[in-house]
């Protein structure tokens, strides 16, 4: 049999979290971070040495949230400004790098393959990857018209990454279409194949 690489990257643990809020509690309403929080502690438990595993974090990386892939866009209830060493912070992760990823469905997977090849490469011992939305929470809040705080914050090394390349054109965004740009591509593309109301429906 042969032997395996000491230095090959595995996945020691997972975890996962879904809050529903009742909209009354602002105690217990779900931020982005509560969420991370949550989700990254059970994802060390799932490893089954949380407190070793959780020395040996030298890298922490989070999956940019949807209000901050926008530029310009509003946040009512603040926003964290540095999401990786505040989720090390809460998690007694101390002297982690932090990466704050651009935007796109695929960053969860390109965070992955980035940590496992710097494990490989013997530039890092652990790297803890999270995400999370708390658009419902949003949503709600704003319609019962409850104030909550995001503001929370923590220093700490990081790299943000921004928004990443631009995919809109200069006449797109002259126009408004922003994120729009998608429905009104499906819709021409609907009525060009001759796809009415009733193909919609069924398609579902």
């Amino acid at each position: 049999m042969a032997e395996i690489d000491p230095q090959t990257p595995i996945i020691v643990g997972v975890g996962q979290v879904v809050r529903h809020w009742d909209g009354i509690d602002v105690a217990a309403a779900p931020s982005p971070l509560t969420l991370q929080v949550e989700a990254a502690q059970r994802a060390l438990a799932d490893s089954g040495a949380a407190a070793a595993l959780t020395k040996l974090i030298d890298g922490v990386a989070v999956v940019r949230v949807n209000a901050d892939s926008v530029a310009g866009i509003v946040h009512p209830f603040g926003r964290c400004a540095n999401p990786p060493a505040t989720l090390a912070a809460e998690l007694g992760i101390e002297g982690a790098q932090g990466i704050y990823s651009m935007v796109g469905g695929d960053q969860p997977q390109v965070l992955v393959n980035e940590a496992a090849e710097a494990i490989f490469a013997g530039d890092v011992d652990a790297v803890l990857v999270a995400g999370s939305e708390a658009i419902a929470t949003m949503k709600q809040a704003r319609k019962g018209r409850v104030k909550l705080d995001w503001s929370y914050s923590v220093d700490g090394p990081w790299e943000d990454r921004g928004l990443g390349p631009v995919l809109l054109s200069e006449h797109e965004i002259a126009n408004g279409l922003g994120a729009r740009r998608r429905p009104i591509r499906c819709s021409n593309r609907r009525c060009a194949r001759g796809w009415g109301s009733t193909r919609r429906r069924m398609s579902r």
